[in-house]
């Protein structure tokens, strides 16, 4: 899958992981934290942001790095692609966790859809774990015993459903983990996944 046609995601996992951290962080952020968060040695992170400043995807001040208008536009590009919508940050200690990436997603639920197999993804990118949800009637409800999220994640669950606008149907994804470098790493295992390629290709044709 290609960036707005220009880097390979495959070939540029980290490039994607720190343009998705500058994403949900908001603004700029320090060499040491996004190293730091990420994982990632400060000499490999300053070749990464070397690359992304080259494209003009993001700038650099004295406080530190955030997305250029036209990384932005490239990775909501790249989102929508895969058919994410929204994406944001929650607390996760209902889930016995620190932190959850959330995406919104248009992709509808059905029984073909691999949902051990997409959380097992997210563990191998280093998330605790992952909730693929339903949109139904208005509730967050996890396939395939329809069990409302709002049961036993109360905040979490208005969290999500205060920030999404979901159809009715489609799929809302939690990765959850200690650390945000962790949860974001899980969440590219989803999208690069062979199952949730197979997801998307079949919602946006």
């Amino acid at each position: 899958m290609l960036l707005y046609g220009v880097m390979s995601i495959g070939s540029s996992r980290s490039q994607l992981l720190v343009m998705l951290f500058l994403y949900v962080n908001q603004g700029y952020s320090g060499r040491v934290s996004l190293a730091r968060t990420l994982g990632l040695g400060e000499g490999r992170l300053r070749g990464l942001l070397s690359q992304l400043s080259t494209n003009e995807w993001v700038v650099k001040g004295r406080a530190g790095t955030k997305l250029s208008a036209k990384g932005l536009q490239e990775l909501e590009y790249y989102l929508l692609k895969k058919g994410v919508t929204r994406l944001f940050l929650g607390e996760a200690d209902e889930l016995g966790s620190k932190v959850a990436v959330i995406a919104e997603t248009i992709l509808p639920y059905t029984a073909k859809v691999k949902i051990l197999e997409l959380r097992d993804e997210a563990v191998r990118g280093g998330a605790k774990g992952a909730l693929i949800l339903t949109y139904h009637e208005g509730k967050l409800r996890v396939p395939p015993i329809e069990e409302d999220l709002c049961f036993y994640a109360v905040k979490l669950c208005r969290k999500v459903l205060g920030n999404t606008h979901p159809r009715e149907g489609s799929m809302v994804f939690i990765v959850f983990a200690e650390t945000l470098g962790e949860a974001l790493s899980g969440f590219v295992n989803i999208l690069e996944s062979k199952h949730y390629g197979e997801l998307s290709h079949l919602s946006m044709t």
